[in-house]
């Protein structure tokens, strides 16, 4: 249960306005209606599942129905919504999805990683990653930051998988900085 709380502040810490981590801003028009694929499928940067970066809310809502839960951070510019073990955040300037998070083992990428691979096996696949930084309250917990794609550790192999643009050069959890 730790975890999912954790994973949840995480994904509304890449979805604030003006904050250092959050993905690259987008212009404000509302954002255009994505293709809906509907397969266990993760792409680094570009969706996990049925849910795309870029989807429009009011698509966001047709395809996945109401959130189990939901945080709004204090300046209203972006929320966090559960959806069982999807985890999205999403940017109210453009009313788009901007991150979305799975701690569900079923959703794989091409090369058949998923949660609970191990941190050799994800490096065997994606090489170097752009940042690594280990949690400063957690030291059990530390993510790998790749293109697109971040891989969040705890304890032994992958506790969640995101997707999202991420910046390297300013990527921040909430808990750990990249450097």
């Amino acid at each position: 249960m730790k975890n999912r709380h954790f994973l949840f502040v995480l994904v509304l810490a890449l979805s604030l306005s003006g904050c250092a981590g959050t993905p690259t801003a987008r212009p404000t028009k509302p954002a255009e209606k994505v293709a809906v694929i509907d397969d266990n499928q993760i792409v680094a940067g570009k969706r996990i599942g049925k849910v795309s970066i870029g989807m429009p809310t009011s698509q966001l809502l047709d395809v996945m129905g109401e959130p189990t839960k939901e945080y709004t951070n204090s300046n209203g510019s972006a929320s966090s919504y559960e959806y069982g073990q999807l985890f999205l955040g999403v940017d109210h300037r453009d009313r788009s999805v901007a991150s979305v998070s799975t701690t569900d083992s079923d959703y794989k990428t091409s090369s058949g990683l998923g949660v609970g691979s191990s941190e050799l096996r994800v490096r065997a696949v994606m090489g170097q990653p752009l940042c690594f930084a280990r949690d400063k309250y957690a030291k059990d917990m530390y993510f790998l930051l790749y293109d697109g794609i971040i891989f969040n550790f705890r304890g032994e192999g992958i506790s969640s998988i995101g997707v999202g643009d991420y910046d390297p050069h300013s990527y921040w959890s909430g808990t750990a900085k990249c450097h």
